[in-house]
């Protein structure tokens, strides 16, 4: 579900909410001063996704290269070390 913008008519408070596509011109009673009702606003809609959804299962070479290693055969600000050597934006382990 999608992640819409909404204003409100009587405090301006701006707020964000997860609605369907279906619901979300459906009046919604403000959260902040429950007097007013929320405006949704024009923009794109977003999606908000959970990081641990999306991302795969570390492969071997993954979990031994990790984030920020440091140490013997590493050199700073890369991800590389000693089992790994990352290719950069193409790199096929690290993708």
């Amino acid at each position: 579900m999608p992640l819409y913008d909404y204003l409100c008519n009587h405090c301006l408070q701006r707020s964000s909410s997860l609605r369907s596509i279906a619901t979300r011109n459906e009046p919604q009673t403000c959260s902040a001063c429950e007097k007013g009702t929320l405006l949704l606003q024009l923009s794109a809609p977003r999606h908000l996704f959970s990081k641990a959804g999306l991302t795969r299962g570390l492969t071997p070479q993954q979990a031994l290269a990790g984030n920020n290693v440091t140490g013997p055969g590493t050199r700073s600000r890369t991800r590389d070390s000693v089992l790994h050597t990352c290719m950069g934006p193409g790199c096929s382990v690290c993708a």
